[in-house]
């Protein structure tokens, strides 16, 4: 039993150890290019202006850019 328990503790160290250095990666590798490609769709966003439409079905149905975005802090 002392042999089972040695071999689920290894396994199980080595998955936490293997998790950390995935996640260490992936902060330092991708939250940069994604936070940099979002100031660039921000960028564009502000550039182009939205369509008026004096059309009923458009103007009672509103989607806020801003609504779905992560807020800053630990979303992101």
């Amino acid at each position: 039993m002392t042999l089972f328990r040695n071999i689920v503790f290894a396994a199980a160290l080595a998955g936490l150890i293997a998790g950390a250095f995935v996640t260490i990666v992936h902060r330092i590798g991708t939250v940069p290019i994604i936070l940099k490609a979002e100031t660039y769709e921000k960028a564009a966003e502000a550039s182009t202006a939205p369509a008026t439409t004096t059309d009923a079905a458009t103007t009672e149905h509103h989607h806020d850019a801003e609504a779905w975005g992560p807020t800053d802090g630990f979303e992101r």
